[in-house]
C-alpha cells in the first residue's frame, strides 16, 4: 500500500488540492486503485454532492500516481501537463461520509505521453466513468 507520505513525494499537491489519500492496490505499468475519503471538514461546500471539478482532479491524480511510479518519470524538472479527457460520464453526486476508489488503467505509454481509462465508484456504485485521458511529462525548462 502507498500512503499519504509517499504520494506526497510524487504528487506536487499539498493540502488542500492533494485528493488522493492512499493507493491500496497497484500493478505498476498496468492499474491501481487509489482511495480519498470525502470528508465533512473538505474547505469546499459539499452540501450538493462532492464538486465534479474535484472528483475529476481526483482520478487525474491517481491516474498521476500510476504513471509516476510505473517509470519514476516525476523527477526534479519534470513536469506532468493535463491533455485532456473524453467520453466522461457522471452517474450520481458523492456524498459526505462515502470513500471515492478510482479505478486507473494504462491504456496506451508513448513514453512521455500515457492515455489511461478507468472509473470511480463509491459502496460499490460507478459514480464517475473516464473514457480516455490523456497525461503527458515533459521538461520543465521546455515550458519557458
Amino acid at each position: 500500500m502507498i500512503g499519504a507520505e509517499r504520494i506526497r513525494e510524487l504528487l506536487p499537491h499539498r493540502h488542500p488540492i492533494q485528493l488522493v489519500d492512499r493507493v491500496p492496490e497497484l500493478v505498476p505499468g498496468a492499474w491501481l486503485r487509489a482511495e480519498k475519503a470525502v470528508t465533512a471538514n473538505e474547505p469546499w461546500d459539499c452540501a450538493n454532492g462532492y464538486p465534479a471539478a474535484l472528483l475529476i482532479e481526483s482520478w487525474g491524480q491517481s491516474a498521476a500516481l500510476l504513471a509516476a511510479l510505473e517509470q519514476g518519470r516525476l523527477g526534479p524538472g519534470t513536469v506532468l501537463l493535463f491533455g485532456g479527457m473524453s467520453k466522461v460520464r457522471f452517474h450520481r453526486p458523492v456524498a459526505v461520509g462515502e470513500t471515492l476508489e478510482h479505478h486507473v488503467r494504462i491504456a496506451r505509454d508513448l513514453g512521455e505521453t500515457v492515455l489511461f481509462e478507468g472509473h470511480t465508484e463509491c459502496a460499490g456504485q460507478t459514480v464517475l466513468e473516464i473514457g480516455q485521458a490523456v497525461l503527458a511529462f515533459r521538461p520543465g525548462a521546455e515550458l519557458n
